[in-house]
């Protein structure tokens, strides 16, 4: 069988610099559960979602507001937590977000 792609966007590879902070636990929209903001990197992204390395894991559901400066502005997103999985290489957690 070959594998084929199931994205309908194009995965670009970018190590950007990335804050976030979890928003809601995906039960409960809208009530912030974390003020704390956590630095990390993106590995990839599109318009549709980004991955990044976290040195926590997150539930799938999770609301995290993002916030990623390129070119002199700074990018304010929001996605959900479709997966979260330890990168056995470096420890930390592969985090895929969907963007909404």
């Amino acid at each position: 069988m070959k594998w084929q792609e199931k994205r309908a966007t194009v995965r670009h590879a970018a190590e950007l610099p990335v804050r976030y902070r979890v928003l809601g636990d995906g039960k409960h929209p809208g009530g912030s559960l974390s003020l704390a903001v956590s630095s990390e990197r993106t590995k990839d992204i599109s318009e549709a979602g980004l991955l990044f390395l976290s040195s926590q894991s997150f539930k799938v559901g999770v609301l995290l507001e993002l916030r990623i400066p390129l070119g002199g502005r700074v990018f304010l997103l929001e996605g959900h937590v479709v997966h979260s999985n330890r990168d056995l290489e470096s420890g930390f957690f592969r985090t895929g977000i969907q963007l909404l």
